[in-house]
């Protein structure tokens, strides 16, 4: 099975049920084949999940991975599997010819394949429909087609008697049927109703329903092409049996159109229908050798700290992985934005460093769930397309770091998450400032010229005590004389920059929140931001003086990461 996946991807083997569950844990995957007992399927056997089944766990650690259970030929057993939405079920015994058996396994890795393949063109099209409109204005309006298509319900059409209809909640008149239920009768052989099927329904996924189940007549069925098989004495499951298979098959086909659709038009072509990884644009090809390169065993001291780490490219998730494992940080994977944040709702995590740009929703919107979350994790952006506009927004949203794609050193890497991650422990260790006149916390503002420092002084005077200050010497002498909850300053002082005292007031003040302002903002200075640690990078604070109250309120609440545009 593994070699006939290897041309598929990467392929990972797990010699036991307990090591699968924690690859599953840890890492995302596609395609996951367990080989599990029939009793397994039943109740929870392993120790790593007391009171709890193989399945179940499988699910709930990786809702996005289609499932393969290769079980016994027990029907019944098989049906329910396939009632608990498995994308196959390999029964006992497989096919003594290994050619069909590769050719079985590779058909699965095929149906992945295609639905993954319509997911990522339709969610990049979303994003760009205006500007392939007026310039490719054909092809903009097939893939308008279909999405729509893609957005209608899954057909299923019924071969059978009418109580069959009535479990699989349809008609059987169905035009364009995504599946097709084939009622079966204990005289009816296996061969002859699939072909007759395939014949009525072109192209649907076949579910077979047999009034005289058996181990043979269930590896006749699957092995000869149904989706899926279940007794007739387990009728409650065919709802649900069926519209996983429709919907599957109804995602497969849309991804097969789409390729079509994208060659016709000149997109793919020849060799470039199979997608091209580019990953040496994102990691250095050294750091690449060295990931796949086995290690000389050498003592890591755990950090205790859980990282997800978060890219769709696979070459790039590895390297990441063993780059921070190798620091002593116990590391999880996710391949998508979805899998990402389906995660950090089941599981704590201490950082997240996930790339920007993901199919479908994108790094900015895992950065938005995670800022929600109580205690939320440092935040780390990589991205290959950097930018003000980008860095601005990964910073108003929370990020600790923001860091450019090609990543050529490890060391910088690590330096950057362990800085990250004693900058999110800083803000959740700030004490609430007190409060008292009715005013909660101590500002120090650092402005040269005076209307803007007297405006904003007033202004934040309402509900914090304010101290100004006229310069950089004067702000370092008060910071050394006073204590302060929050330091807000100017980038362009005369003399001691705004950066510098921000600096000093990190160093005499650790619980200090910083706030660094200025009315010339460029890429360079988002980024000394990020390098400073600041909680907050402002333009123009005077021009909106009820956002600059709000903004300074969430930075001495530890909140960090905030911008005022």
């Amino acid at each position: 099975m593994a070699a006939a996946l290897t041309s598929e991807g990467l392929v990972v083997e797990a010699d036991s049920l307990s090591g699968a569950l924690a690859r599953l844990a840890d890492e995302s995957f596609d395609l996951a084949i367990l080989d599990l007992p029939g009793a397994d399927l039943e109740a929870g056997v392993e120790d790593s999940y007391p009171g709890r089944d193989p399945l179940a766990a499988s699910r709930e650690l990786r809702p996005f991975t289609d499932l393969v259970l290769i079980s016994d030929g027990d029907p019944v057993r098989c049906g329910r599997a396939f009632g608990r939405e498995v994308a196959a079920v390999l029964p006992r015994p497989l096919p003594a010819v290994d050619a069909l058996l590769r050719a079985h396994i590779k058909r699965l890795a095929g149906f992945r394949r295609a639905r993954t393949r319509g997911v990522l063109v339709l969610n990049a099209f979303a994003g760009v429909k205006a500007e392939l409109a007026a310039v490719e204005p054909a092809l903009a309006a097939a893939l308008e087609e279909l999405a729509r298509e893609g957005k209608r319900d899954p057909a299923i059409v019924v071969f059978g008697d009418p109580e069959l209809a009535q479990a699989a909640g349809t008609r059987g008149d169905e035009p364009n049927p995504d599946a097709a239920v084939v009622g079966l009768g204990a005289d009816d052989a296996i061969d002859r109703s699939l072909g007759e099927a395939r014949t009525r329904a072109i192209g649907a996924a076949l579910v077979l329903v047999d009034a005289a189940p058996s181990a043979e007549r269930l590896a006749s069925a699957i092995y000869g092409g149904a989706r899926a098989y279940l007794p007739r004495g387990s009728l409650d499951l065919l709802g649900r049996v069926a519209a996983s298979a429709a919907a599957r098959r109804h995602g497969e086909a849309l991804g097969v159109k789409i390729v079509e659709t994208l060659a016709r038009h000149g997109i793919l072509t020849g060799v470039e229908r199979t997608r091209a990884s580019t990953p040496q644009r994102d990691i250095d090809a050294r750091l690449i050798a060295d990931a796949a390169t086995p290690q000389p065993h050498t003592a890591v001291v755990p950090t205790g700290h859980e990282v997800l780490v978060v890219d769709d490219e696979a070459v790039v998730l590895t390297v990441l992985r063993e780059a921070l494992r190798r620091g002593g940080y116990r590391v999880t994977t996710a391949a998508s934005a979805e899998e990402a944040i389906d995660l950090m709702q089941k599981r704590r995590f201490d950082l997240v460093l996930t790339d920007k740009n993901l199919p479908g929703a994108s790094g900015l919107d895992v950065l938005r769930v995670a800022r929600t979350l109580s205690p939320s994790p440092a935040i780390v952006l990589i991205t290959g397309y950097s930018s003000y506009d980008s860095a601005i927004e990964a910073m108003d949203i929370g990020a600790h770091d923001y860091i450019e794609k090609p990543i050529r050193d490890v060391d910088d890497l690590r330096f950057r998450i362990r800085r990250a991650l004693s900058r999110r422990d800083e803000q959740l260790s700030r004490p609430k400032p007190t409060r008292t006149g009715g005013r909660a916390g101590r500002v120090l503002v650092v402005e040269v010229e005076g209307p803007r420092r007297q405006l904003l002084a007033e202004y934040l005077g309402k509900a914090h005590h304010v101290t100004a200050a006229k310069d950089g010497e004067e702000a370092l002498t008060l910071l050394k004389g006073d204590h302060f909850d929050l330091v807000i300053a100017d980038r362009h002082l005369p003399g001691v920059s705004g950066l510098r005292v921000i600096e000093h007031a990190q160093q005499l003040l650790p619980h200090c929140a910083t706030v660094l302002y200025t009315v010339y903002p460029s890429y360079d200075s988002v980024q000394e931001a990020f390098a400073a640690g600041v909680d907050a990078y402002l333009v123009r604070p005077s021009d909106d003086l009820k956002k600059l109250g709000e903004k300074v309120a969430e930075a001495l609440g530890g909140r960090g990461g905030i911008l005022l545009g």
